[in-house]
């Protein structure tokens, strides 16, 4: 009983503390809370029994603080967890909350000792971070698949590019085959080709056996 007194002192002189803390029979029932529990909650201790009830387990609707509170009991040692609770001006917040048994010279837990820190700030900081983590993890899939189809229309093009290449070099041996080189590069370089005159000429005509 000393050794809680002396708690409740240094506690109650936390008056500023950032900080709610809770004194939690092993019921679960809550026998005292500094001044940090008002600013979190928004509610006095005579106030929040009355309109929520008297056990610690009414904080969180999610159990999380029951589920850690239960293992305190079970495995005598501290734990903690984040929870989402409801204010008196009826915005939700999130809590960081850890749980130590305190235990008597006979080896009993006597009471229980819940530190609440509210972590609402940094849980938006976080919550922005992920959603800004996530965008940008989108926009590197669109990134790479743009990057797969522009890879793909290179390939695309680089064979139309080849094809076109092939048949140009096939018109080239066609207009080379049939006409003199003179008149082929005229062809190839303007699009069309010059008249020439001669003084004389000569006509041969001759026909190949077997080929057209």
């Amino acid at each position: 009983k000393e050794q809680r007194d002396v708690l409740i002192r240094f506690l109650s002189g936390s008056i500023h503390a950032p900080f709610a803390f809770i004194v939690i029979k092993p019921s679960g029932e809550i026998e005292w809370v500094n001044d940090g529990f008002e600013r979190i909650h928004g509610f006095k201790l005579l106030e929040y029994l009355e309109s929520h009830g008297n056990t610690i387990f009414s904080l969180d609707p999610s159990s999380e603080i029951a589920n850690i509170f239960n293992k305190c009991l079970k495995e005598r040692k501290s734990f903690d967890s984040i929870c989402k609770v409801k204010s008196k001006k009826g915005t939700f917040h999130w809590l960081q909350v850890f749980i130590t048994p305190q235990i008597n010279l006979e080896g009993k837990i006597e009471e229980l000792i819940a530190v609440e820190i509210d972590i609402t700030q940094f849980k938006k900081k976080e919550d922005e971070l992920y959603a800004q983590n996530n965008k940008i993890k989108e926009i590197a899939r669109v990134l790479e698949r743009t990057n797969v189809l522009l890879e793909e229309q290179k390939q695309e093009i680089n064979q139309q590019k080849q094809t076109i290449e092939l048949e140009q070099e096939k018109s080239e041996a066609l207009l080379l085959n049939i006409l003199p080189f003179e008149v082929a590069k005229q062809l190839k370089s303007k699009g069309r080709a010059g008249t020439r005159s001669y003084k004389l000429v000569s006509v041969f005509f001759a026909d190949f056996k077997g080929f057209s």
